[in-house]
């Protein structure tokens, strides 16, 4: 699972994907990125934009935006909200780092307290999240441009925090789930690629609850 992540900044965004994005200009880093909030996006080659995290999709009739499509298991991804994105709608979610909750063995839920855990790719300043997106137009005719994050079991080092992680790419997969098939994409998400996953306790003062919400 996937609440809170570190977003980067236009410079470090530049400076990994070596383009610029109108949307992107004088985007500062968000040390706390949640959903509902806009996050930079790369939707396509030298193609970035910023979507709002929760992902909308484009057939939903309620005014009011789903609340826990913020993150998509690979898993089921055949589900209609995410089936048709899968086929032509993935995108990368830029990320710095990610944030985790542990629940001790006496709590009933990780949400409201718990260790708080970072959790970053060493060596790598940015790296990428699998990510779906979608477009939507609410009833006041405004188009919504938004985004969840891919989940998949974690791995070996992490499993003893949480039993999901971010779907994390390096950058040479970032064409085949961009542009491979469904098949080249799903793979791509659920490999481990061999990258290592350094874990921080953080000071429980220093960060606030996760986002309520289960993911898809």
């Amino acid at each position: 699972m996937c609440g809170r992540f570190v977003s980067p900044s236009h410079e470090e965004l530049l400076q990994h994907f070596g383009f610029r994005a109108a949307s992107w200009a004088g985007l500062a880093r968000n040390e706390n990125a949640a959903p509902t909030q806009a996050v930079p996006v790369v939707t396509g080659p030298s193609a970035g934009a910023l979507a709002r995290w929760g992902l909308i999709p484009p057939w939903w009739k309620d005014p009011k935006p789903p609340r826990s499509t913020f993150n998509a298991r690979i898993e089921a991804a055949s589900k209609p909200t995410w089936r048709q994105r899968l086929k032509s709608a993935r995108c990368l979610v830029p990320a710095c780092a990610w944030f985790e909750w542990k629940k001790s063995p006496e709590q009933k839920s990780d949400r409201s307290s718990g260790q708080r855990f970072l959790l970053r790719v060493p060596g790598s300043e940015v790296f990428a999240f699998a990510g779906l997106f979608a477009r939507w137009t609410g009833p006041d005719g405004v188009e919504t441009l938004s985004c969840a994050i891919m989940t998949r079991p974690p791995t070996a080092g992490i499993a003893h925090i949480h039993d999901r992680m971010p779907a994390i790419l390096p950058a040479a997969a970032y064409q085949a789930w961009l542009a491979g098939s469904q098949a080249e994409a799903v793979g791509a998400a659920s490999r481990d690629w061999g990258l290592e996953i350094e874990v921080v306790r953080m000071n429980l003062d220093i960060l606030p609850t996760p986002f309520e919400g289960e993911e898809s």
